[in-house]
């Protein structure tokens, strides 16, 4: 479970994008002009704006956040109300590129946004900013999820939020602010110095992760394909950069919750009788056999040449393993045929590491 830092009680906040603590109330509020595109000081409730009005602007609010380097200021922005419930979750999608993240990842919000299991399991998920809600919904949920169409792999970028959203918790009595990040795994191993603002600094803000496993790249010989498998190399990046920043080379395990997720299981179910019995089970609320299934994929993956996927099983303090399709089939020039397509279990392996976090009981995990 996530544990209230110290710098969080004094009313800190740690910036994913920098790395620095920002004092939350004393940071700038800004909006965005409409017109010229920029950014201004945000403009106070005013005597006839209702406090419903007041706060939908605020929704598209920000906080500034000005990095100093080599005398040299950066400004960059974090959602508005993204300090106010605590410290947030923070979750890295970890895996090269090709790997299947951002198809899971926008199964999952649009399932995170959508699916009625939330409410049973006493969550409820709003947006919780404006131009990201709208960005990702256009740019990844809609043409994937509502029009089947194959999105583009991740490209190196600077660092920013890919989604972040407000989940209130029942269980916990409070709201959480809930940030993802999906970045390209070839960007995760860079290591010059002079990069390390833009790729990879964000990782020592992240509290969860999500490790994506691919299983044309895991399991050639079970899907038939002559190949060495050669692991992940963002995987290990990753782990060895949190051993770095957090100076925890002298345990054994890494403190953090993790799900590994072995993505395009559609291709294994055909093949093997194990993969499609878990696949096809609706069950993303029923958290109680997450125990049983990871022991299953731990063993399917060492069993089948895939034990170079399995350093964050043997590095994370608390992990659980899934089989997960974003889409449940294959795409054919471009797009995802309509007969057999949508998402299959991409909820659960996000409300596993919840219950890890503390958002949901962890008791429901049942181990």
């Amino acid at each position: 479970m996530i544990k209230r830092s110290p710098a969080r009680l004094l009313g800190r906040v740690l910036c994913p994008i920098c790395l620095q603590w920002i004092h939350w109330s004393k940071a700038q509020r800004v909006e965005v002009d409409v017109e010229t595109k920029q950014h201004r000081p945000f403009r106070p409730r005013g005597a006839d704006e209702t406090m419903e009005a007041f706060n939908e602007r605020r929704l598209g609010a920000q906080r500034a956040c000005t990095l100093m380097r080599d005398g040299i200021a950066t400004t960059h922005y974090l959602p508005d109300r993204y300090g106010d419930y605590g410290d947030p979750i923070v979750i890295g999608l970890v895996g090269h590129r090709a790997a299947g993240k951002t198809l899971l990842l926008a199964a999952m919000v649009e399932a995170l946004r959508n699916n009625l299991e939330m409410a049973d399991l006493g969550l409820r998920v709003e947006r919780l900013d404006e131009a990201i809600e709208h960005r990702y919904t256009t740019e990844f949920v809609e043409p994937f999820c509502h029009r089947r169409e194959l999105l583009p792999l991740t490209q190196e970028s600077p660092i920013e939020f890919s989604y972040v959203a407000k989940v209130y918790s029942r269980h916990a009595g409070r709201d959480f602010a809930v940030a993802f990040f999906d970045v390209a795994g070839e960007q995760l191993r860079r290591r010059r110095t002079g990069d390390r603002f833009r790729d990879t600094s964000f990782l020592s803000a992240v509290n969860a992760l999500l490790f994506v496993v691919d299983p044309e790249k895991a399991l050639p010989t079970v899907l038939g394909e002559p190949a060495t498998v050669y692991g992940d190399p963002a995987f290990n990046a990753v782990l060895d950069r949190l051993v770095e920043s957090r100076a925890e080379s002298a345990t054994q395990f890494l403190p953090i919750p993790a799900a590994m997720v072995v993505a395009k299981s559609d291709l294994l179910a055909p093949l093997r009788p194990e993969v499609a019995r878990w696949l096809s089970r609706d069950d993303n609320r029923q958290l109680q056999t997450v125990a049983e299934e990871s022991e299953e994929v731990y063993e399917f993956l060492a069993t089948n040449g895939a034990e170079r996927f399995l350093p964050p099983v043997n590095r994370v303090s608390d992990v659980s393993l899934h089989y997960a399709s974003a889409a449940g089939v294959a795409p054919v020039n471009g797009h995802f045929p309509a007969e057999g397509f949508g998402p299959r279990r991409v909820l659960r392996p996000l409300l596993s590491l919840f219950a890890m976090t503390g958002v949901l009981d962890r008791s429901l995990l049942g181990s």
